[in-house]
């Protein structure tokens, strides 16, 4: 999903320049603050990922990505959308690729690339699927609404995972 909400951005600019009548420069830069600080931290990431293991990485990550996509969806200012989207989205999203990746190298042994596929698959689902999701809801209601939808899903999805993972965990140590 969070390869999903960051490829959704091309999608909710047009609606997004409409309604704020705010310069593009101003909205592309915000992305690529975003990308600054999304690659950056993917280092830092990577290390996190190493001293406090991955469930504690991409869970704080998915909370501050979800967190920064719904204020965003409550921006008035410029500064806010560098604030909300281009540093504390960037910094949930920078917890995305290495710390997943990473876990999935140490885990697997035999069928390596075949699981790295599986979650590069997954990454790509969320392409395909979440911009075209977005589009429908900002036809059917606003961007604000459509940011408010996928910050929230993915505040569910990332309670959820820890709540599978839970589970997953106790089906194991008792069978």
């Amino acid at each position: 999903m969070t390869y999903g909400v960051q490829y959704s951005f091309g999608v909710f600019l047009p609606p997004m320049l409409d309604d704020l009548g705010w310069q593009r420069a101003s909205l592309g830069g915000a992305f690529s603050l975003y990308t600054m600080v999304y690659m950056s931290l993917s280092l830092v990431s990577g290390r996190l990922t190493d001293t406090l293991g991955p469930r504690r990485v991409v869970g704080i990550g998915g909370l501050m990505l979800g967190l920064g996509i719904i204020a965003t969806s409550q921006m008035t200012a410029q500064w806010h959308l560098y604030l909300f989207y281009g540093i504390i989205a960037a910094i949930g999203m920078s917890t995305a690729y290495i710390p997943c990746n990473a876990t999935v190298v140490r885990w697997f042994d035999r069928q390596r690339g075949l699981a790295l596929g599986i979650v590069s698959c997954g990454a790509s689902c969320g392409i395909l699927v979440v911009p075209t999701l977005a589009s429908f809801i900002i036809i059917q209601t606003d961007w604000r609404a459509g940011l408010l939808i996928l910050g929230f899903c993915m505040l569910m999805c990332m309670l959820t995972w820890f709540g599978l993972k839970s589970k997953a965990k106790e089906l194991i140590v008792n069978h």
